[in-house]
């Protein structure tokens, strides 16, 4: 990415960010909200019952002394509120500082000293360069307290020609020599100002005999919002690591700026090419002078633009007065590019749902441009799910080639103990192990991640299960296979029963096989636990030798055995009484919609047709039917848009205990038989 650096020339010299202001026994607080100083009429009007005030107490001074304390205190304490909001002004400043003489003056009288100090020392803040002429009596206690109490103040700043104001008043401009000022312990507002530039101030403590030094105070040249184009809306905005916002429409900023900044705006976007109904902008405010800064704009899906700038004190300097707004021309028009891949999933069967981040994003076969990065990938089908972490790179594509298949989830193992049954560890890891090395067929599943709300799955649950199945227990055994249906993506769920100490070589174990949906079990009991024995039952579940052992029904009245492996082929078992597919078929006679079928039944169903009375034999070479192909015949095709789920799990028990059993003998005829309903259309 080609880096584009603005630069705006400005150079008073360095400019620094408003800093803190060092003394060596003082700290430096941030002074508190002024109020601006009244207008120059107003400051007389509200000016003239202040000093009347004060002149008739200096009258009393002669006649009424304690009256004319009284009064000068009640003045004192106004002058010390009002000086904590804002400044004196000029004009104000000489009947304050007559206030504070007058008040001086009647205390020496009435021989309190201390408040003879209190008042010379508020005189002294109301004009730190006093120059008047004092009886000798009171100019030899100024004195001793300017002695007593006085410290000095030295202002260095940064930026030169800097007014330095503290309370008000002009004490002098920043240059190569610091500003110095003696003045009587306390708290002053110290104030730089200069033009074009933010003023800068601070509260400074002054302690006597020392001196606070000012170093790093410096106003902050005011520069002009600087403009940022982009081609879209809703980019981030980085300025320096510190978020600014986001890009917004042309017309919403528009409405919030001035008439010149408006008009400002329109020249920029004009002189971009940037179509105003589509684009987007941000005004990136106090932006720092004579110091690089990056912005940054990110948005989804698009490579990250930068733009480096450099303003300095010199370029602002020559910006023409009352400049609205600051833009690069080019270097200030973002064009983002899309930050993309290309996705490709394809599955063993196809027609599989996938979630892309969690969000359902298509069906196999799946392509699509995605964000670069990392992403959660789940490929889903009624046989099974997938799930891996995708890495896209731009420009290139990832493929995501699948073979789904059934899921198969050891709930664990548990023995029999005199209070019941409990869960056995070492059993457990056993059978682990053995299923590890030997599924196949099936996806061995492990937990899900769940969210916190969801109940986890235990070794409790699973004892309990074993219980329930013992006991015909058909609503616990649905409501725990609901909830270990929420903690394993697997419609085949295993538990092993060990009918004694589960230790012991002679121990007879059931194995438990639970369709998800339903509370009917398969039992497999072993003798004994033997490395070969276990190995051949988990092979027996994994391979089932005939076809028809997992049986799934559609909405169109056929029930179907199919793996959806490809080594398994597709067969017909049962078609329902008064279904869409037994009127397809018009049979004389339906069969029970949970009785298998039989070779003479299914001819039996074809009479009628305009096709041979038996089903034509399947060459052993030839393809096998799969899932996924569908009758089309017309009265059925219309019943197609409502089938949501192509397959719901069935299962039935073999006379020997194993588990997805069809009746012996119909494979070869049924998938002849599905043969000829598609050919037969």
């Amino acid at each position: 990415m080609k880096s584009r650096v603005a630069v705006i020339a400005l150079a008073v010299g360095l400019l620094l960010a408003c800093g803190s202001i060092q003394s060596q026994a003082s700290a430096l607080d941030q002074p508190p909200p002024t109020q601006p100083p009244p207008a120059p009429a107003a400051q007389a009007a509200a000016l003239e019952p202040f000093q009347a005030r004060v002149g008739r107490a200096g009258q009393l001074l002669d006649t009424d002394l304690q009256a004319a304390l009284e009064s000068l205190d009640h003045l004192a304490v106004e002058s010390v509120e009002l000086r904590k909001t804002r400044p004196l002004t000029a004009v104000e400043r000489p009947v304050h500082r007559q206030l504070f003489i007058l008040r001086a003056r009647g205390q020496l009288q009435s021989m309190n000293n201390e408040k003879v100090d209190d008042s010379y020392r508020e005189l002294l803040r109301v004009d730190p360069f006093l120059n008047v002429t004092l009886p000798p009596r009171e100019q030899e206690m100024l004195d001793a307290l300017k002695t007593r109490e006085g410290g000095l103040l030295e202002v260095n700043s940064p930026v030169r020609d800097c007014r330095v104001l503290l309370d008000g008043i002009d004490i002098g401009v920043t240059g190569e020599n610091p500003v110095r000022v003696a003045l009587v312990a306390g708290s002053y507002q110290l104030r730089l100002e200069k033009p074009a530039y933010q003023a800068a101030g601070a509260r400074v403590t002054i302690v006597a005999a020392q001196t606070a030094a000012v170093t790093d105070l410096a106003p902050k040249a005011q520069i002009p919002p600087i403009l940022f184009l982009t081609d879209r809306q809703g980019i981030s905005v980085i300025v320096d690591n510190v978020p600014a916002g986001e890009t917004v429409k042309l017309s919403d900023l528009k409405n919030r700026l001035s008439p010149e900044e408006g008009g400002a705006l329109d020249q920029a976007v004009a002189a971009a090419k940037f179509d105003a109904a589509t684009s987007a902008a941000i005004l990136v405010r106090d932006a720092p002078v004579d110091r690089a800064f990056n912005v940054r704009f990110r948005g989804d899906c698009f490579i990250e633009e930068t733009r480096p700038v450099a303003v300095t004190a010199d370029s602002l300097a020559g910006l023409a007065p009352g400049t609205p707004l600051l833009s690069f021309g080019e270097s200030s028009a973002i064009r983002m590019r899309p930050d993309v891949g290309t996705m490709r999933v394809t599955s063993v069967p196809a027609d599989a749902d996938v979630y892309l981040d969690g969000k359902m994003a298509g069906r196999t076969p799946f392509e699509r441009s995605v964000c670069s990065g990392e992403h959660r990938v789940r490929v889903r089908h009624a046989i099974g799910s997938y799930n891996v972490t995708a890495v896209i790179i731009r420009g290139r594509t990832e493929a995501i080639d699948v073979t789904l298949k059934p899921g198969l989830a050891f709930l664990g193992a548990v023995e029999a103990v005199q209070s019941g049954l409990r869960p056995a560890p070492d059993l457990t890891s056993t059978i682990d192990r053995s299923l590890a090395s030997t599924i196949r067929s099936f996806r061995l599943a492990a937990p899900i991640d769940l969210p916190p709300e969801i109940q986890r799955w235990t070794d409790t649950q699973t004892a309990e299960l074993a219980a329930g199945a013992d006991r015909g227990d058909g609503d616990t055994i649905k409501r725990l296979l609901k909830q270990a249906r929420d903690n394993y993506d697997a419609p085949l769920l295993l538990v092993a029963a060990a009918r004694g100490a589960a230790g012991s070589a002679e121990t007879p174990v059931d194995f438990l096989l639970f369709w998800h949906d339903h509370s009917g079990v398969d039992r497999v009991r072993l003798p004994a636990i033997a490395a070969d024995a276990l190995v051949s039952l988990v092979e027996r579940i994994d391979r089932p030798t005939d076809p028809g052992q997992l049986l799934y029904r559609n909405d169109l009245g056929l029930r179907v055995a199919d793996t959806l492996l490809p080594d398994a082929p597709l067969v017909v078992v049962s078609v329902e009484t008064g279904s869409p597919a037994s009127l397809a078929l018009r049979p004389r006679k339906a069969p029970n919609k949970t009785r298998l079928m039989t070779t003479n039944r299914i001819n039996k169903l074809m009479t009628g047709r305009r096709r041979p009375q038996r089903c034509p034999a399947m060459a052993a070479n030839q393809p096998a039917a799969r899932a996924g192909h569908r009758i089309e015949d017309p009265r059925v095709t219309t019943l197609r848009a409502q089938e949501k789920a192509l397959f719901t799990v069935q299962y039935r028990t073999s006379p020997d205990g194993l588990p997805y059993n069809s009746t012996r003998n119909t494979a070869a005829s049924a998938r002849a038989c599905i043969r000829f309903l598609r050919s037969s259309t």
